[in-house]
């Protein structure tokens, strides 16, 4: 499907990284600067990949999705098409559990990825892209994820921020090594008590954008040429990975 290893994204965002630092968003070579950074042909190239996938599975067929370990571009593409296919996802309490199930359950290793340390082969910015993605999804459906932009930067400040337990260590047996239930809180848990902030006032969960005659299918099938750069995101908050 054609989508960059965690190396390729690490060197792309480090490009994005260097230029929101260094550059003025309203230089007139910015666009052609952001382009040459690769970042958004990379979140193309996973929303192109999840559109194959979703049409497929549309259709009848059965998928397998598995990259080189299987908890990176794996849990990318599976995530975002069950976003794609089932508007429970959509919800907060579903994007809560879609992110335990194929996120940390299935071991991405937040630790090693979100390593601060910039000689480390390990780190890259691979959940980020993925929230970059539903991002891309909220712009192109409005209305249509009971989520608001606030919760998904949310998510990404607190990728770093080790305020929570939720995105330390590499897997379940690690965290459960270290007991982070008893010791540490749930981010989902700061998510649900306050989900009033996170909400999209706009939300309609029985909008049907792709609609079949017998109005059954809310399917969504996003256009990846059309992404857009994160500008609530990108300025300020992800310097570190």
């Amino acid at each position: 499907l054609n989508i960059a290893n965690i190396h390729a994204v690490r060197k792309s965002f480090n490009r994005l990284r260097d230029l929101c630092l260094s550059s003025n968003q309203v230089d007139r070579k910015w666009n052609s600067s952001l382009e040459s950074t690769g970042w958004l042909a990379h979140i193309s190239s996973i929303l192109k990949a999840v559109v194959y996938v979703t049409r497929s599975m549309r259709h009848g067929y059965s998928v397998l999705v598995h990259c080189s370990d299987g908890w990176d571009r794996t849990a990318q593409v599976c995530s975002l098409s069950q976003l794609l296919l089932d508007g429970y996802y959509r919800s907060i309490y579903g994007f809560c559990v879609l992110v335990e199930k194929d996120w940390l359950s299935f071991g991405h290793k937040f630790a090693d990825r979100c390593d601060g340390s910039s000689s480390s082969p390990e780190r890259s910015p691979i959940f980020l892209q993925f929230l970059d993605c539903v991002w891309q999804l909220t712009q192109q459906f409005p209305g249509r994820f009971e989520f608001n932009d606030a919760f998904l930067t949310f998510l990404v400040e607190h990728l770093h921020s080790a305020m929570f337990g939720t995105f330390l260590f590499n897997c379940e047996r690690e965290r459960a090594e270290a007991n982070t239930a008893e010791h540490t809180t749930s981010i989902w848990d700061a998510v649900l008590t306050h989900k009033n902030h996170f909400t999209d006032p706009d939300y309609n969960e029985n909008l049907q954008p792709n609609a079949d005659r017998d109005g059954q299918d809310t399917l969504l099938y996003p256009d990846p040429s059309s992404v857009q750069f994160w500008r609530g995101v990108y300025p300020q908050k992800p310097l570190r990975l």
